[in-house]
């Protein structure tokens, strides 16, 4: 299964969107800006993944497949 991508992963839509794809059993890539203070809020779900992201900075997109 692929993972969805969350951009903004810690605001409050991005959170609840993270939330509730991961209780219907999908693997989340979530974007952040701050993933070492983000890994908290979903250490204990190992279908999040917390990735750094940076609208800024083109060096912090995921690479497409």
């Amino acid at each position: 299964m692929e993972k969805i991508l969350v951009l903004g992963a810690t605001g409050n839509i991005g959170f609840t969107v993270v939330q509730t794809l991961t209780a219907a059993g999908h693997q989340v890539r979530a974007g952040v800006s701050n993933p070492e203070k983000s890994r908290a809020l979903w250490q204990d779900n190992d279908l999040v993944d917390v990735a750094h992201f940076n609208f800024l900075d083109t060096s912090t997109y995921p690479p497409l497949h």
